[in-house]
């Protein structure tokens, strides 16, 4: 159910690491554009009651695979699955990179 979801998010966000490099366009005869992709700094994710964890973790990874730091408030509803999912953080994310913000 919702951790085969969860794992299936976490494997699309990891696939598209590998889409973030630069890419460069043609403008016109005159010069190219080149689009950049940069970390745009602290990433807010609200997560609802439903789907706790397969949200939670869609919400954490993708900004996360851009460099991000992520800030997760889980629903005061069902804080435990997320919570869980900060104990794997803790281990694969140096301190301060994901933060949970549990309570009503």
């Amino acid at each position: 159910g919702e951790v085969k979801m969860a794992i299936g998010k976490a494997k699309a966000c990891a696939d598209s690491a590998n889409e973030l490099v630069p890419e460069e366009y043609e403008r016109n005869t005159k010069g190219r554009c080149t689009c950049l992709w940069a970390p745009r700094g602290v990433v807010a994710a609200i997560c609802p009651w439903n789907f706790p964890l397969a949200i939670a973790v869609n919400k954490m990874l993708c900004p996360l695979v851009g460099g991000n730091t992520v800030v997760l408030k889980p629903s005061p509803m069902t804080p435990l699955s997320t919570l869980l999912l900060s104990d794997l953080a803790m281990e694969a994310f140096p301190p301060g990179v994901v933060n949970i913000l549990a309570g009503g």
